[in-house]
């Protein structure tokens, strides 16, 4: 979307899978020598105006990232954490000072995939969603005796009851009150309360709408995001 022909983007990527008109994309595993680090000083020498790294996994990228994003370009980056709050605490312990990251964080986006159910041969489950409380899922009363979808299997679906896969999201948005906690160094559950309590939709949360919807299945949705369903 980025991609307009406009603007002089760069990515720095583990091996290029895509190669894409229009972008200059370097391959750091495939460079002998070459760091992440190297990649986004380089970039930063050649006045681009977009920067996606493909793995944030170290503090020195992730300053130099940062820095990047200071001087008024659009830095995308991706990070291993369990959910969005994380990132936060991830960056501040990778030594990033709290205003440097108030001044160039924008958002946060956490993904989960999950299988979706096959639509062929689906069966309605007995579970009710009243039973889902105990897990931690806030249940709207009106949906409270909805009913849920199990996966069967079938010819068109390998009998393994499911087909293709659906994104989960959980998106924090970085606004005055959340960068005012990230300048206090507040832990990750108060700045994910906050966010929760302003309408953040958790992965928890985002992952039971697709239950509800037929999408994908409780045991899909526990298997990927267990941890988070408290």
């Amino acid at each position: 979307k980025l991609n307009t022909g406009k603007a002089h983007i760069v990515t720095l990527e583990d091996y290029v899978e895509h190669a894409l008109e229009g972008l200059t994309q370097v391959s750091v595993q495939a460079t002998p020598g070459l760091t992440y680090a190297d990649g986004v000083r380089a970039a930063l020498q050649h006045d681009h105006d977009v920067l996606m790294v493909s793995d944030l996994h170290e503090p020195q990228t992730a300053g130099l990232v940062i820095r990047s994003a200071l001087t008024g370009r659009l830095a995308l980056a991706a990070m291993h954490t369990p959910d969005t709050a994380s990132t936060v605490t991830r960056l501040l312990d990778y030594g990033i000072e709290p205003y440097f990251l108030c001044g160039s964080l924008s958002g946060i986006v956490a993904q989960r995939l999950v299988r979706k159910l096959c639509t062929t041969c689906r069966e309605p489950s007995k579970m009710e969603a009243a039973n889902l409380v105990p897990l931690g899922i806030d249940v709207p009363k009106e949906s409270a005796s909805a009913p849920l979808w199990r996966a069967k299997g079938c010819a068109k679906c390998g009998n393994t009851g499911y087909t293709g896969l659906t994104g989960l999201f959980e998106v924090l948005a970085v606004d005055h009150h959340i960068r005012s906690l990230i300048i206090k160094r507040s832990p990750g559950a108060q700045i994910r309360q906050s966010a929760v309590s302003k309408g953040m939709v958790t992965l928890a949360q985002a992952g039971w709408q697709k239950v509800q919807s037929g999408d994908t299945t409780l045991d899909e949705l526990l298997r990927v995001c267990g941890t988070e369903l408290h």
